[in-house]
Order: structure tokens, then sequence, then C-alpha cells
């Protein structure tokens, strides 16, 4: 009977300091984590800032090429629109038979 109670006793005793162990590593990593917040707080804005001068770059480099690209579209989109705009006007001495059937 007291090898079993021993015997429960040692696991029991096992179980405890596995369960303590545990504890500490847990309690340990947190201690580092937050010891290492700071320089991954500041590694993440150093990538945020090096994102956002890359963005900046790109912009400086590809807004003139886009420009050049767009001002014959910009050009060609004017004369169209101009050209709808002046055929589409209503002719002098033209009846608009569709407007005289909506107003009756």
């Amino acid at each position: 009977m007291f090898e079993v109670m021993s015997l429960v006793a040692l696991l029991f005793m096992a179980g405890l300091v596995v369960g303590v162990i545990a504890l500490v590593a847990g309690f340990f990593r947190l201690v580092v984590k937050l010891l290492v917040l700071p320089f991954a707080l500041i590694v993440l804005f150093l990538k945020g800032l090096a994102l956002l001068v890359a963005v900046l770059l790109l912009l400086a480099v590809a807004s003139p090429v886009i420009l050049v690209l767009m001002l014959p579209l910009l050009f060609l989109a004017g004369l169209v629109w101009g050209a709808v705009a002046l055929l589409s006007r209503p002719r002098k001495g033209h009846v608009d038979v569709e407007a005289q059937r909506s107003l009756v």
C-alpha cells in the first residue's frame, strides 16, 4: 500500500515540478516579448517608412511617364467631346419630332 502511495506522490511531485517549469518558462517568454517589443515596433516603423519612400519614388518616376502618355489621349478625348457636342446640337430650321411628341 505504501508503494502505491509513494508512486502517486512521486507522480504528483513530478507533475508539480513540470507545471512550475512550464509556468516559469511562460513568464520568461512574456518578459522577453515585452523587452523585444520596442525593437519590433521600431523595425515595423522602419518598414513602413521604407514602403512610403518606395511609393513616393515610384510616383516621382512614373508620373511624368504617365503624363506624357496621357496628354495625347486627353487631347484626343477633347476633340471627340467637341465633335460630339457640335454634331448633337440642333440645326437651324430642324424640328425635333420626338421632343414635340413628348410635349403632347
